[in-house]
């Protein structure tokens, strides 16, 4: 019973286990013996939490700095920097600690700034050439020397207000292994003038929200993309290059503006028609929109090669218009339907005649987040036209408030027509987890 089991073990798995923890209980171990005093000093991964109250920068900033000055490491693997206050910017705090994060030549840096002002890297983070992931939030950028990061392969910028091209292209010229880029940035950062994305060596990618101008464009020239996300407003022209792409989510939803003020037709064809050679398929409600308008203009989309997709009614969506979207997809087998608004059955019978093809479709997961009261009418149609179903999985959570709907659906469902004789209708646990 008095043995210290703890202590026995192997070093290096105790600096694991460290790792793992908050640095203020890394530091706190040195209570539980002499033999470990010095052992939080070299632990490879460093993470320093904002205290809980705002007025704490202070001993925050005297916490972190005190830390290191004792850290006795040859190499730090990760720092993480969490940072939430208000008022004047620490920012010289902040420089010296990734200056020593630099000369350790950390590989992970993890920058979370969360003031009321954004946070302005210091220029010789720019030369770090030891780094290989790399997140910044609410930091902004501006590049007076070359961009040194020849071992970045993952970059996320996340809640920036400002981001040019100029800015964009020299990270990418000086990240040649850059495999992962995320773009999230705040809803209303508008690109305003060409904002190009092109590399060789890029594999996933992600823009988040924002707004291409009239008189500006995004081109994305990635011939080894393989993951492509793209969340925004589009009102100029959106170019892609991406031949080697498997998977694209497009949402270019935007209720801030009218359709009249987004970009014409033949753009978003053109977007469309760039990446039709794709596997996997997400769509947004404007998405279904335009490939439905595309169909009846004359210059339909297909995806041959999809046989995923998964689609997201935001709002009011014409049953139509999802039915002439799957016609899209020839060979689709697996689909997905998120509901935040309600499809309309009016126009069903019509389409029962010369529905999509749904021939390979083998598995739907249907997710209903709003009380409609009964089963989307797309639900039913798949029942009844999918002939190799094997799995319909429907989640009634939006149903649960209301127990009388909920039990109506239910009815509603099973008594649905099924023309496969394989398919299995499963209710999600979640849709069964409420108290009436």
């Amino acid at each position: 019973m008095d043995d210290d089991r703890l202590s026995e073990l192997p070093d290096s798995l105790i600096l694991t286990i460290l790792s793992l923890l908050n640095m203020n209980d890394v530091v706190m171990t040195t209570l539980l013996s002499k033999r470990w005093k010095n052992r939080w000093t070299t632990v490879p991964c460093l993470r320093f939490d904002p205290p809980f109250k705002h007025n704490k920068w202070v001993e925050y900033s005297k916490f972190v700095s005190g830390a290191l000055a004792q850290w006795k490491g040859a190499k730090i693997m990760k720092l993480t920097i969490i940072f939430h206050g208000h008022g004047s910017s620490p920012s010289t705090d902040i420089d010296s600690w990734l200056r020593f994060a630099i000369e350790k030549q950390v590989e992970k840096l993890l920058v979370v700034f969360k003031n009321d002002d954004a946070y302005l890297v210091p220029q010789c983070l720019y030369s770090c050439s030891s780094i290989t992931e790399l997140s910044l939030s609410k930091c902004s950028l501006k590049i007076e020397r070359n961009v040194q990061w020849n071992q970045l392969k993952r970059l996320a910028i996340y809640q920036t207000d400002a981001l040019s091209g100029d800015v964009m292209n020299q990270i990418l010229v000086g990240a040649p292994l850059l495999e992962e880029l995320v773009l999230l940035v705040l809803w209303g950062f508008e690109i305003s003038e060409n904002f190009n994305i092109r590399s060789t060596s890029l594999k996933i990618l992600e823009i988040n929200g924002c707004n291409v101008k009239a008189e500006a464009e995004l081109r994305i020239c990635a011939p080894n993309l393989l993951s492509l996300e793209v969340s925004a407003s589009v009102c100029g022209s959106c170019l892609l290059y991406v031949p080697s792409l498997t998977t694209a989510t497009l949402c270019f939803d935007d209720y801030s503006i009218t359709r009249e003020d987004m970009a014409p037709l033949g753009m978003f064809h053109q977007v469309f028609h760039s990446i039709r050679h794709v596997e996997n398929v997400s769509l947004s409600n404007w998405s279904i929109q335009f490939l439905a308008d595309m169909k009846e203009n004359d210059m339909p989309v297909q995806f041959p090669n999809a046989e995923f997709l998964k689609i997201s009614v935001v709002k009011d969506q014409q049953m139509h218009d999802v039915l002439v979207v799957l016609e899209s997809f020839p060979k689709l087998k697996t689909l997905i339907v998120h509901e935040f608004g309600r499809i309309h059955n009016s126009v069903a019978s019509e389409m029962t005649s010369r529905g999509p093809s749904l021939l390979h479709l083998q598995k739907v997961e249907s997710f209903v987040l709003e009380c409609h009261g009964s089963i989307s009418p797309l639900v039913r149609f798949l029942l009844e036209n999918a002939h190799v179903l094997q799995k319909m999985v429907v989640d009634l959570y939006g149903q649960r408030r209301d127990k009388e709907a909920y039990i109506s659906a239910l009815k509603e469902l099973l008594g649905m027509r099924r023309s496969s004789p394989y398919a299995e209708v499963i209710i999600s646990p979640r849709s069964l987890a409420f108290k009436f």
